[in-house]
């Protein structure tokens, strides 16, 4: 069943502005909600601690690697002593092949009612020796 050209220009106008609109509220519901994003997070005072990166090998593995950086920026709600003790950041090298640089993330262990994040989010990860 072929459509006619007359069926798609009859009321083009009127599908023209049926569109424009759908677009328009898309547009504003879609803004709306990033904005109400960016509202909830920017009230919300994080407190920040740089920490080491261990390096968590599968038992028994006795390479040696090289992560840069060594130390990432840990963000989370908590006040300075409880981030000190209570958070971790590791990268899992467990299934790591390959002797080349690669970049891996970087895993954070912290109670989740602290919303904690790292940055960067990712290390580059260089083994040294066999």
């Amino acid at each position: 069943m072929m459509l006619e050209p007359k069926s798609i220009l009859r009321n083009f106008w009127l599908k023209l502005f049926a569109v424009a609109m759908a677009a328009v509220i898309w547009m504003g519901i879609h803004y709306s909600i990033q904005n109400q994003k960016e509202l909830s997070i920017s009230h919300v005072n994080f407190n920040s601690i740089p920490v080491p990166v261990a390096v968590v090998t599968a038992e028994g593995d006795k390479r040696v690697f090289k992560v840069t950086p060594s130390q990432v920026m840990a963000f989370a709600i908590a006040n300075q002593a409880d981030l000190r003790q209570g958070i971790r950041v590791y990268v899992d090298l467990t299934e790591f092949q390959g002797r080349r640089s690669a970049a891996e993330d970087v895993h954070i262990e912290a109670p989740p009612e602290w919303n904690a994040f790292t940055t960067p989010q990712t290390v580059a990860i260089e083994q040294v020796s066999p």
